[in-house]
């Protein structure tokens, strides 16, 4: 199954102070760990950022978003549209232990439910933006953003999305200490700090 791994790097980053995707988390930056976390479960590559120039030793391709001030929604439908791959794994800038295993579990979920979106569901929260979408969702993407809408949910309620709930995961054989990490962002200086203490 062929899958694109993207990157969002968008957002102001205003509760962490300073930009968190070039935090340094060990011995690289925060972002350049994330790509190769997903580069060996992925089979392309690719960030959007309306700031390229920040990332160029990344070293793949990048785009901008086309309707800018729309958030994460702008992002995924340039994502969707560059990508060359059916299936297409969205990953935020903000997940320093991010998992390319879990990302292929969830795109083999959709593909057997004939879905457009896999979206997991982790600490009584969903994550849309560690979810795996095909590209046939992008049409439906870029008649949300021409409404004007920017919630990322209200369009995945309209079509066909699987949710994979934690047990889901546990039962696949992941343990409540590793969809932690998985699924762990960081959004305030003391969620930094808390990566910081982790052996990485």
């Amino acid at each position: 199954m062929g899958i694109t791994g993207i990157i969002l790097a968008g957002g102001q980053s205003r509760r962490m102070g300073q930009n968190k995707a070039l935090l340094p988390v060990g011995d690289e930056t925060n972002i350049g760990r994330i790509k190769r976390l997903i580069e060996a479960r992925t089979d392309d590559q690719l960030l959007v950022t309306n700031d390229p120039d920040s990332y160029e030793f990344l070293q793949i391709p990048m785009f901008e978003d086309e309707h800018k001030g729309h958030g994460p929604l702008a992002g995924i439908e340039v994502a969707l549209r560059q990508s060359t791959t059916t299936w297409n794994l969205i990953v935020a800038c903000d997940m320093p232990f991010v998992d390319g295993e879990i990302a292929r579990f969830l795109c083999k979920k959709a593909k057997e439910e004939g879905a457009l979106a896999a979206v997991p569901e982790y600490n009584g929260k969903r994550h849309p933006l560690f979810a795996c979408y095909h590209k046939d969702f992008l049409p439906y993407v870029t008649e949300a953003l021409d409404q004007g809408e920017k919630r990322m949910i209200n369009v995945l309620d309209q079509v066909k999305t699987v949710y994979i709930s934690e047990d889901d995961m546990k039962d696949a054989g992941w343990s409540d200490a590793h969809l932690k990490l998985a699924f762990y962002n960081m959004n305030h200086p003391e969620d930094y700090e808390w990566v910081q203490t982790q052996n990485v």
